[in-house]
């Protein structure tokens, strides 16, 4: 049974002259998921910046506002 599978397998494959033709497909594919993957870490950069400034921002708020009660 595994060998007419195996039969089966290759006689449903198509010919293809050239393999190689779609190597440039291939580079496309890995600078696309590369392009993806800089965004997302450059988006998690720049949420990371904005954290930074609201929680700066908050604790300049509550000192502002803890000296105003101290009066």
């Amino acid at each position: 049974m595994l060998n007419l599978s195996v039969i089966l397998t290759i006689l449903a494959q198509s010919d293809i002259a050239d393999p190689n033709q779609f190597n440039g497909y291939l580079i496309l594919a890995y600078a696309v998921i590369g392009l993806i993957g800089l965004v997302y870490v450059l988006s998690l950069f720049v949420r990371q910046r904005n954290v930074q400034q609201d929680l700066k921002l908050m604790r300049q708020l509550l000192e502002e506002d803890e000296a105003e009660q101290r009066k």
